[in-house]
């Protein structure tokens, strides 16, 4: 029997907790002052206002896991994705690198295997969410994998200053083959 879909959602904010620290205030990184990954402007788009270091600060993990839930999972559409690591690996990397960006490293593991891919677009919508539950989860972490390491480059190349988050940002994208029995 499939798990149900707040169990799949729960595994998967269990799994991007794992990897996130508390309250970070880096000045070398673009995304300020984060709690649970929750930077400071996801804080400040979620109040509808500018948010402080104190707010981000006491950010307490109920309302993370709910703007999780709103801001992340319901936009990539994971509620209708059947398989817990595929879920897990696209919601974290969306928490990771934005939902737009994990959406088309999804699109692009798709298209570089499975004859039904949908279009490479960033837009994670009804073909991209049943091609999904289609796939053989094994084989999908390992493409998902290759488009994220490929979008790590791309960052990098872009934002020279990022090169020190690289090797973690790579580490945790390798982690995915572990959910994967």
């Amino acid at each position: 029997m499939a798990p149900a879909a707040n169990d799949i959602f729960e595994s998967a904010v269990d799994y991007v907790l794992r990897n996130e620290g508390g309250f970070v205030n880096d000045p070398a990184d673009a995304g300020k002052a984060t709690n649970y990954e929750i930077t400071e402007a996801t804080l400040s788009d979620w109040l509808g206002r500018e948010a402080t270091d104190d707010e981000v600060r006491a950010l307490d993990l109920r309302t993370a896991k709910h703007i999780y839930r709103v801001l992340y999972w319901n936009p990539l559409f994971l509620y209708d994705v059947t398989s817990q690591p595929i879920a897990t690996c696209v919601m974290d990397a969306g928490v990771l690198f934005g939902t737009q960006a994990s959406a088309r490293c999804a699109q692009l593991a798709l298209a570089s295997g499975y004859a039904s891919a949908p279009d490479v677009d960033g837009v994670m919508g009804p073909e991209t969410v049943a091609a999904l539950n289609t796939v053989d989860p094994s084989g999908f972490v390992a493409a998902f994998k290759q488009a994220l390491v490929t979008r790590v480059a791309q960052i990098v190349a872009a934002h020279p200053g990022d090169q020190r988050f690289r090797a973690g940002w790579l580490d945790r994208v390798q982690r995915y083959s572990a959910l994967v029995p």
